[in-house]
């Protein structure tokens, strides 16, 4: 009897078990997927042609409310859209809405508001008058811009201009009129509100307006939400994605498709033709116009056809030089290995095999400029951010190619004066990449005289230094016509420059690349036969001072010797 209860025991255990295992799960299921259906989400939302807007007729509109609205409907997500004055981020931390449709992902929104995945890009750029010497973000440091007034938008302006005035207006025919009226330089837009304001018409004049894009400034969007309204941010996201798969995504866009698919500039120079059309005369005829449109296209097939023919020449250049570069430390290496194998003389030896080493040193140094054009060609080049002392960094470059120098008869010096910041967060790896290339390059085409390295504070504010870098030399110069191609990936200024000084013709485009992806552009003055001046100015943000040379670490031995090969 007593067998017979124990054994009927572990069936009871078993069926127990379960239940609390399905239980569990159920519970688990539960809070990991609610039943998002059970209550009405908050959506905030601003005026922000296209993407979310009070239309004429008074009624929400807009591409992203649509977007949203359908994800929403797909799951089953009740959702109440409401206008809110404040930012989005401030509505969400007062709890004022639950929801709102894009936000931009950044760092220092982590812990305060959830953000989803990314669903879309948010492309920044800069209309400015069609007369503006403006071409790049760098051009406004020290002009007047105008904004929509948004925290975010003043934080990202202040850190990547920080010498820029800012004016807030929320209005963006206001802001593009400030411009037009030459109240201020500039006004910062995103793509979307950018063409939508423009083609609703600006009276601009004659002048015109031009846009400056600024691809670093662009930030990615997902939906925001506060962290108890998470799962319907994130079920939201998910049927973005599922829309994107079964062409639902496409047929929302395609109402809104100018919005998407046209370029900026193309819509700036719409409205610029519409303006002038009120002052053109009624019949100017059709085939004239067809005549215009025809020439031009012929012109443009022109340049194109020029500028295929001219980059065709440079490559053929390029892998002519290259093919002679690589041959000459080969065959050396060959030579002196042979010569090495054939004697029994130990002394001898030793100066074939400082040959042969010499010669792989120069081989592994163009080796790396061709890999590192690859990287940066793909995109694929890395920064670091680290502590490190700038004034170090250029002084350990002069000083690993001050001996190169002397054998040449030049003399090089370092101006490094004491008012530098001891400490900066950066990657000192490229900066001394840099530096490198551009002392180098002034050692190797100078013949006589000096080569002077000069570092100093630019300006500063609250979180940045900018510093300025300057290369001179007193060698041969550079005429004004090969200012800009010398820049160019596999150009030097002319065949018999290379003929005699050698190299790959890759250094000044490397160190061009790496310096505007640190936040500076590479820039030039120099007459032929009077010298050269190669400068820079790069962003580093600021750190606690813990001593000169805390962090930098000497060279290794294998990248000194490889850099001595390169000005030897």
């Amino acid at each position: 009897m007593k067998l017979a209860q124990f054994g009927t025991r572990p069936k009871w255990i078993v069926t127990l078990i379960g239940l609390l295992i399905v239980a569990t799960a159920g519970g688990w299921f539960e809070m990991r997927h609610p039943r998002l259906e059970q209550r009405i989400y908050r959506i905030g939302f601003d005026n922000d042609p296209p993407q979310h807007f009070i239309g004429k007729d008074g009624k929400l509109t807009g591409l992203i409310v649509e977007l949203i609205d359908e994800a929403a409907r797909r799951r089953g997500i009740r959702l109440q859209w409401l206008l809110e004055p404040e930012s989005s981020e401030s509505a969400l931390k007062a709890k004022k809405v639950d929801l709102w449709p894009v936000m931009t992902i950044r760092p220092e929104r982590k812990g305060s508001v959830y953000i989803t995945e990314p669903y879309r890009e948010d492309e920044i750029c800069f209309l400015v008058r069609s007369e503006s010497l403006a071409t790049r973000l760098n051009d406004l440091q020290n002009s007047t811009i105008v904004y929509d007034g948004g925290p975010l938008d003043a934080r990202l302006l202040h850190l990547r201009l920080p010498n820029a005035k800012l004016l807030a207006i929320e209005s963006p025919k206001e802001r593009l009129e400030a411009v037009c009226k030459r109240h201020v330089e500039a006004a910062y837009f995103d793509e979307y509100g950018a063409l939508a304001t423009l083609l609703d018409g600006i009276a601009c004049g004659e002048q015109g307006l031009r846009v400056i894009q600024v691809p670093e400034m662009n930030g990615l969007l997902g939906v925001g939400a506060t962290f108890e309204a998470r799962p319907a941010a994130d079920a939201i996201r998910e049927e973005i994605g599922e829309m994107a798969a079964d062409g639902a995504l496409d047929r929302i866009a395609s109402r809104w498709r100018f919005f998407s698919s046209q370029n900026l500039a193309v819509a700036n120079e719409l409205a610029r033709v519409q303006t002038r059309e009120r002052w053109l005369i009624a019949g100017i005829s059709c085939a004239v116009l067809f005549l215009l449109v025809t020439l031009w296209q012929a012109a443009t097939i022109r340049r194109a056809l020029a500028n295929a023919r001219e980059a065709t020449k440079l490559k053929s250049e390029f892998l002519a030089n290259m093919s002679h570069e690589i041959r000459t430390p080969m065959n050396a290496i060959l030579g002196m290995a042979a010569l090495a194998k054939d004697t029994t003389d130990y002394g001898e030896q030793q100066e074939y095999l400082d040959d042969v080493i010499t010669s792989g040193e120069s081989l592994l140094a163009l080796l790396n400029d061709i890999l590192d054009l690859s990287r940066i060609e793909a995109g694929k080049l890395t920064l670091e951010l680290v502590d490190f002392d700038p004034a170090d960094v250029a002084r350990r470059v002069c000083s690993l190619l001050a001996e190169g120098a002397r054998r040449k008869g030049l003399h090089v010096t370092c101006k490094l004066p004491t008012s530098l910041p001891r400490q900066v967060q950066g990657d000192p790896a490229r900066l001394r990449q840099t530096l490198v290339n551009l002392v180098g390059n002034a050692i190797k085409f100078t013949e006589r005289g000096r080569v002077d390295v000069e570092v100093a504070v630019e300006g500063e504010s609250d979180h940045l230094v900018r510093m300025r870098f300057t290369v001179k030399d007193t060698g041969i110069g550079i005429s004004k016509e090969a200012h800009r191609r010398i820049f160019e990936s596999f150009v030097q200024e002319d065949g018999s420059v290379t003929r005699k000084y050698g190299g790959s013709g890759l250094g000044l485009s490397i160190s061009r690349e790496l310096i505007a992806k640190m936040g500076g552009e590479l820039r030039l003055e120099s007459t032929p036969g009077q010298g050269s001046t190669f400068w820079f100015i790069l962003p580093f943000e600021k750190t606690h001072e813990m001593g000169s040379g805390a962090v930098d670490q000497c060279l290794p031995r294998e990248f000194e010797q490889i850099v001595k090969s390169r000005v030897s």
